[in-house]
């Protein structure tokens, strides 16, 4: 699919243009011509949405602990289940 945005020129633009660049294959920025000249007004064209990479592969120590879905709440939810399942607790 397509991701069309706009944004105002300013001093932003670099860092939008380098996010946008690494989420998506392509990405074009265009001003058209009917656009005002005095109107600091832009989009940027995007294509082929590559995605995130997981968060766990952003985290630089080792010490982190990772917080991302089922672990964190893994001890929760075994005694939740333990408990509605009538097994007794350890």
């Amino acid at each position: 699919g397509w991701f069309v945005v706009k944004f105002l020129v300013g001093p932003s633009q670099t860092h939008w243009r380098t996010y946008l660049d690494s989420r998506f294959q392509t990405v074009r920025s265009i001003k058209p011509p009917a656009s005002r000249s005095e109107h600091g007004e832009m989009f940027f064209i995007c294509r082929g949405f590559t995605g995130r990479p997981s968060i766990s592969s952003e985290v630089k120590s080792r010490n982190v602990y990772k917080h991302e879905g089922v672990d964190r709440w893994d001890g929760e939810l075994q005694r939740m289940r333990s408990e509605s399942s009538g097994e007794p607790q350890e």
